[in-house]
């Protein structure tokens, strides 16, 4: 494994690139993109003053639609768009959000308290879409089975149906939060978008198999596969589906204490595989993603969260990497296990024995009779 020259993200990460210099497009931006947030909050504005005349037009019940979760980021991003039409709409009339949450897996306790939040604190509407337990469960169990992933069809699922949704609400804007290929480090030409897009849908959300072709090489109706899948006729329709995270500084930390001022619960028990305890809390099924990550690609989340705060300038490469020491290679606890595998339809013994082919052995090797990664962190 070969690793940035700033960060310790190694290339093993999917749509990764390294620059000639050995530098990660993340760490080069923060060093030499020079952004004016303020400029684009006005742009954010102006595009938020247009959804009321579309409104208006479409009569249309809200003006803007926030996928949720009842993360600190997906709260965030409730709070945010308030505060912003305050600044610039409050005088005017009162901002219409819509939240849509995309329940696809086995919710914590935690997770469900903090996405009343965004109700009984933001006083934001929020609607639940839970897909046909027993299919969603199929195709989880799938891509478990043959991909080693058992989120694959369910970020399709997360970034399509808030999309389809806003369609048939005549909703004119979705806002996301950030884009990965521009805070987590992928390819340049997506890093700058703005707007999530087909060909960004295709390039960060379909990973190793698009909906339609999952329900070809499985027998499945590809009809059962519509909301996994992008609405093309959205582009078409004059909708726009955003990334915040291009005109609002993005800053897991920030958005942390924000949350937690209005009431966000951390992981009180277990690891979230990060020395961060308020990251993936409120669902389990993700916990379980982000282990075979670490067995097909060698890092997990402590290593992204590490690489956030180096390129912030508040943790040395050494501090760093004490951290990912410490908390990447952290499996899953019994239960998180347990609660999958219910769910999942899939027995204990054979979950534990597909993990074990997920793990990829040009990067782990066997020392002593325990599994290492070869040259970790070097």
């Amino acid at each position: 494994m070969k690793y940035c020259r700033s960060c310790w993200m190694p290339d093993t990460r999917p749509n990764l690139e390294f620059g000639n210099d050995g530098i990660c497009f993340a760490c080069k931006k923060d060093k030499t993109v020079i952004i004016n947030y303020k400029k684009r909050r006005e742009t954010l504005a102006l595009i938020l003053g247009s959804t009321r005349d579309a409104m208006v037009k479409r009569n249309c019940p809200y003006h803007v639609l926030v996928p949720v979760s009842g993360g600190k980021d997906s709260i965030y991003q409730c709070w945010f768009m308030k505060q912003l039409w305050d600044d610039y709409y409050k005088e005017q009339e009162p901002i219409k959000i819509l939240g849509v949450c995309v329940d696809y897996g086995v919710r914590t306790p935690e997770g469900r308290e903090n996405l009343s939040i965004i109700t009984d604190v933001l006083n934001i509407p929020v609607i639940t879409y839970r897909p046909p337990i027993n299919f969603h469960r199929g195709l989880v169990r799938k891509a478990t089975i043959e991909f080693s992933d058992p989120d694959l069809m369910s970020h399709c699922l997360l970034y399509a149906y808030p999309l389809w949704f806003a369609l048939e609400m005549d909703i004119p804007l979705v806002v996301y939060g950030e884009n990965p290929a521009a805070e987590y480090t992928g390819d340049e030409g997506f890093a700058g978008d703005s707007m999530l897009s087909l060909g960004w849908f295709n390039r960060y959300v379909v990973s190793q198999c698009d909906p339609l072709t999952f329900a070809e090489l499985y027998g499945i109706d590809p009809n059962l596969m519509k909301y996994y899948s992008y609405p093309k006729r959205f582009d078409q329709n004059k909708n726009k589906a955003i990334f915040l995270g291009f005109f609002d500084k993005w800053d897991a930390d920030a958005h942390y204490e924000i949350a937690k001022d209005l009431g966000f619960k951390t992981k009180t028990e277990g690891t979230t595989g990060s020395f961060r305890n308020f990251v993936g809390v409120d669902e389990i099924c993700t916990r379980i993603h982000q282990w075979f990550k670490v067995l097909k690609f060698g890092y997990g989340r402590a290593t992204d969260h590490a690489c956030e705060l180096i390129r912030k300038g508040e943790l040395t490469k050494i501090e760093a990497r004490a951290l990912i020491v410490e908390h990447d290679l952290i499996p899953p606890t019994e239960d998180e296990i347990r609660q999958f595998c219910l769910f999942a339809g899939i027995e204990q013994e054979v979950f534990m024995n597909f993990a074990e082919a997920a793990r990829n052995t040009e990067i782990w090797i066997r020392n002593d009779g325990k599994w290492e990664i070869n040259e970790w962190l070097q």
